[in-house]
């Protein structure tokens, strides 16, 4: 099921702009406004020498790759 009750659609494949809320060691989390937020890897924000390009609260643009559902658990 899509959350739907801000006006999005969210449909694998599409690109979306997310707040960055957490920088973790392996993973960044992203919040696009979905029901759950998203993962990406920490090393799609690393500059050559390790730094990073990101910050926790800057906006940035995600590919949606695949949607999750925990039905039932």
């Amino acid at each position: 099921m899509l959350n739907s009750s801000a006006g999005k659609n969210f449909e694998e494949g599409e690109l979306f702009n997310g707040k960055i809320i957490n920088i973790g060691q392996d993973y960044v989390t992203v919040d696009i406004g979905y029901k759950q937020e998203g993962l990406v890897s920490v090393k799609e924000f690393q500059n050559y020498d390790g730094t990073l390009k990101i910050k926790v609260g800057d906006t940035i643009e995600v590919y949606l790759d695949k949607l999750e559902s925990h039905m039932g658990t």
